[in-house]
């Protein structure tokens, strides 16, 4: 037994001799002034790299950006163009064989549907406003587009009219 412990005492004096030895050299401050050195200045390096790869890709997409956004605008100008009146009064006149019709032998229907609205005030305020609008002239896009205005007959002025 005292030859196991006399083991492990040399086996444990001999591991702490080396890093005694190893700190006592007269190179080792040096030694670990450069590994530190070295760490820090490939971290450095690394983070470098890193930066310029990421510049480069920011890079790339902001030219993508600019190309889409163009793309975007050059799109756009399309759209507007194949939706112009013109264009679409000449398809029909051409491919379809339609005909323009006269303004006045147009008609606009419009559908009148109740709303079952719980009355609050603002309900209200909106069937006032259209029962007022009941009685103000209606132009319809076919007449605005023509250009032509009908005249508008107000019984209360024929009656003033009328009386006078």
């Amino acid at each position: 037994m005292n030859s196991a412990v006399r083991k492990f005492k040399e086996t444990a004096e001999f591991r702490t001799q080396v890093l005694r030895r190893l700190r006592s050299h007269r190179y080792y401050p040096y030694a670990l002034l450069i590994c530190v050195l070295l760490a820090a200045s490939s971290i450095h390096i690394w983070q470098r790299v890193r930066v310029m790869a990421l510049v480069k890709e920011v890079d790339i997409l902001k030219a993508e950006n600019v190309s889409l956004t163009d793309d975007a605008i050059k799109y756009e100008a399309e759209l507007s163009r194949l939706l112009s009146a013109e264009r679409v009064i000449a398809y029909a006149r051409d491919s379809l064989k339609m005909i323009a019709v006269p303004a006045d032998r147009l008609f606009t229907l419009q559908r009148e549907e109740e709303e079952q609205v719980t009355p609050d005030e603002i309900a209200l305020m909106r069937k006032a406003i259209e029962r007022i609008t009941t009685h103000m002239p209606r132009l319809t896009r076919s007449e605005a587009a023509a250009g032509e205005l009908r005249r508008t007959a107000l019984d209360s002025l024929v009656r003033i009219g009328g009386e006078r």
